[in-house]
């Protein structure tokens, strides 16, 4: 994360408002300077970790270290190869290539637990990562012959500090549940310790819609930035924020009324006391996705805007870890996802609204008929888990939610209907 991230974003960034500005030749020298400087991190990374792991309790093994640096180097080169394939809009190519050696790992890694093979669990994955960093360079634009690598001094300081910042807000961000399961091992019991990572691993799945939007978003603001029209970033904002709200607060409050069941359907009957922490994890996660488009504004535009989710994840992060300190001795895991609620609402709400206020957007009447509709779904939350409902009666509160927000966002809810339609469509047609 410390640095093939920061040149990643910084890639799909400066890639596409560079295009925006029809300079292609500007982008391809962004996009080589930027893969220098990730190759230097990556080496001084991997050379780090070969340093620390030694010193560990217990310490690993010379196998262990040559195989998680492996891991860092395939990792670096995935992280960066896909921020390119952002910046160049090469949405398709990249979803066939992120599938295939996804299935690829996923299968490796199947077959290493199968086989018991304990001293190759990491190579599937350092393998599924290498490929892709393969198959996604091939294709992107290379630097023209005879032309020097250099840009202007102004935009090679404000690429590095571009960079810097957008490491900083990403690791404190995407850590921060990470950092929550260290937290849950310090203040849980084994028992709880599980507990907690199964709740964590139903929870995980929800971040690919945030990752699928930032994918589309993220390049497509930095090219209007680029070309100056602010106007439509603007209307990205907007439309963005407004569709996620109303299309994912009925699916979350779905995750959320029907977590005691799936815990007991994937685990184990025993795991569903572990339902009010992956309840209180799908809040957080609804929390963190409706700023998404928020966040992508701020880091896709103007230079100065990218400190303001770092500032907010640091934010958050600071206070998740002051309510873990507090919560996590006398409430165990409860407390440690109540910190991470908390945390996540502090640093999303941050970024919405700075966004709110320098993209001059019109959200009063929004939060207050959404906030409307996630009361309604507090209130039969509270009621199916107090009284243990039925898996029928917690179905007919998923869908007491799904009309009571249609009724209070029908604006939004006919958007969200008609994206629905065109990608269906869409697909059809292929």
């Amino acid at each position: 994360l410390a640095f093939a991230t920061g040149t990643s974003v910084a890639a799909t960034k400066f890639v596409p408002a560079a295009l925006g500005r029809g300079d292609e030749t500007q982008a391809r020298r962004a996009l080589q300077l930027l893969l220098r400087w990730c190759v230097l991190g990556t080496v001084l990374t991997a050379a780090a970790t070969a340093l620390i792991l030694p010193w560990l309790r217990p310490p690993f093994t010379p196998h262990e270290i040559v195989a998680t640096c492996a891991l860092v180097v395939a990792y670096s080169a995935y992280t960066f190869v896909r921020g390119a394939q952002y910046g160049y809009g090469k949405v398709r190519r990249y979803a066939a290539i992120e599938v295939l050696c996804d299935a690829l790992a996923v299968t490796g890694a199947l077959l290493v637990v199968l086989l018991q093979a304990d001293l190759l669990l990491l190579l599937p994955f350092t393998a599924g990562y290498t490929l892709f960093a393969v198959l996604g360079w091939i294709g992107l634009p290379r630097p023209p012959a005879g032309v020097a690598a250099d840009l202007p001094v102004a935009l090679r300081r404000e690429m590095r500090s571009y960079g810097v910042w957008a490491a900083v807000g990403i690791m404190t961000s995407t850590g921060f549940l990470q950092l929550s399961m260290v937290f849950a091992y310090h203040y849980g019991s084994k028992h709880e310790v599980g507990f907690y990572a199964a709740a964590l691993v139903l929870t995980v799945p929800a971040y690919f819609v945030p990752r699928a939007l930032s994918m589309a978003l993220f390049p497509s603001m930095a090219h209007a930035f680029g070309r100056g029209d602010t106007d439509e970033i603007r209307r990205q904002v907007d439309a963005g924020t407004r569709i996620l709200m109303v299309a994912s607060l009925p699916f979350f409050a779905a995750a959320i009324l029907l977590a005691r069941p799936v815990l007991t359907i994937v685990f184990h009957p025993s795991y569903a006391q572990a339902h009010l922490v992956l309840e209180l994890l799908l809040a957080a996660t609804y929390v963190a996705i409706v700023s998404i488009p928020s966040v992508n504004s701020l880091s896709a535009t103007q230079h100065v805007l990218v400190r303001v989710p770092a500032f907010a994840a640091l934010a958050g992060t600071t206070v998740g870890v002051a309510c873990w300190l507090l919560l996590g001795p006398a409430h165990g895991i409860t407390g440690i996802a109540i910190g991470y609620l908390a945390g996540t609402f502090v640093g999303s709400g941050t970024n919405m609204y700075v966004a709110w206020r320098r993209w001059q957007q019109s959200w009063t009447t929004l939060l207050l008929r959404v906030g409307l509709a996630a009361v309604a779904a507090c209130l039969l939350w509270a009621f199916v888990d107090t009284t243990d409902a039925r898996v029928v009666v917690r179905i007919g509160a998923i869908l007491v939610v799904t009309v009571v927000t249609a009724v209070l966002c029908p604006y939004e809810s006919r958007q969200v209907v008609s994206r629905l339609r065109l990608v269906l469509r869409q697909a059809r047609s292929r």
